[in-house]
């Protein structure tokens, strides 16, 4: 079984604290958010990091399953701990500024539940 380790994003700095760190599970969640909040372009030295979800936010004419099938190239590209099929993910237009996302997917190396992420993403 994987044993994933990462600093938790609401982690307290302090010699004594251990909650500075997540483990498994909450580990792959914690990149699988940061990676759907991260628009192509916005990390420094990796402009091809991130999802293609923010520049979609004021296209008119794409299909929800074309959003889907770009965000499925996103997360199998950058999140490789995951395992998820175009179908597990569903976006929603919340309004014209943003989208509701929600993923199902499971954790490679990590026997447990499919596990669940909603996220909103906006332009803001």
């Amino acid at each position: 079984m994987a044993t994933y380790t990462d600093l938790n994003a609401n982690f307290k700095m302090s010699a004594t604290d251990q909650s500075c760190t997540t483990v498994g599970i909450e580990t792959v969640k914690n990149s699988l958010e940061r990676l759907l909040m991260t628009g192509k372009g916005e990390v420094p030295f990796n402009r091809e990091y991130g999802t293609t979800l923010k520049s979609l936010l004021f296209e008119t004419n794409l299909d929800p399953s074309d959003i889907c099938n770009y965000l499925y190239i996103d997360i199998t590209t950058w999140e490789p701990r995951v395992r998820l099929n175009p179908a597990d993910i569903e976006i929603s237009r919340i309004d014209r500024n943003s989208f509701l996302v929600s993923c199902v997917f499971t954790v490679i190396g990590v026997n447990g539940n499919p596990q669940t992420i909603t996220k909103v993403i906006s332009n803001g």
